[in-house]
Formats: C-alpha cells, sequence, structure tokens
C-alpha cells in the first residue's frame, strides 16, 4: 500500500461560470499484477 495527500487547484465552470477552487485529497494504492491501482480517494473543499 502507498498513499498521497496534498492540495489539488482546480478550474471549472459551474453552470456555464468560471470558477476555480482547492481540493483537499488523499488517494491510496495497492499492488494488483505488478501496476499500482487506485483504490481509494477522497477529496473535500478547503475553506478561505
Amino acid at each position: 500500500m502507498a498513499y498521497a495527500a496534498g492540495l489539488e487547484h482546480i478550474s471549472a465552470s459551474v453552470d456555464g461560470q468560471p470558477r476555480t477552487f482547492t481540493l483537499r485529497a488523499t488517494q491510496v494504492y495497492r499492488r494488483e499484477s505488478g501496476e499500482w491501482k487506485v483504490a481509494h480517494r477522497h477529496a473535500d473543499t478547503v475553506e478561505e
């Protein structure tokens, strides 16, 4: 198993309006057949 935790800076269009926001994200990986696969991912918004 391995994991990564960090901040993701996102630019997107919401209801036709450009928006930028930051997500606090964690991904958990596991080895399957010699390759790393994402086993779980969670993200939530960071309130400023």
